[in-house]
């Protein structure tokens, strides 16, 4: 279960842009074990640019309010683009 709300400041029309977005999710192994309930959550902030013939260059840096301790637990996060997209 995937859900996600973005807001685009466009920068250069069609090119390039500034976004805040949150994030919603969760995964289960069968519909019985599933908890609609309890969805990590996360909010962050990224840049995109579209280069023509390479597609979409982005950078994002978010924080995570319930990622699990064995995995360093809540924190910031970063994440690179490159390459085709479906924005």
């Amino acid at each position: 279960m995937l859900g996600s709300l973005e807001y685009r400041i466009p920068l250069i029309t069609n090119k390039a842009f500034l976004l805040a977005f949150a994030d919603v999710g969760q995964t289960w192994n069968s519909v019985v074990a599933s908890r609609p309930g309890y969805l990590k959550k996360s909010l962050g902030a990224g840049f995109r640019i579209f280069i023509p013939m390479m597609g979409t260059v982005g950078f994002d840096f978010a924080y995570g309010f319930d990622r699990d301790r064995i995995y360093g637990g809540p924190g910031w996060q970063t994440h690179f683009q490159f390459g085709m997209s479906r924005y």
